[in-house]
């Protein structure tokens, strides 16, 4: 079970990390205008 918990833990962790990505994508956009 640890072991499950450990994949969740990770997908997490990936589509949080994923989100920062775009979050960063569009701050250069924002920027980029200014």
């Amino acid at each position: 079970s640890s072991r499950i918990k450990k994949l969740c833990y990770k997908q997490k962790e990936g589509t949080v990390h994923g989100d920062l990505q775009k979050l960063e994508l569009l701050f250069e956009k924002i920027l980029e205008k200014i």
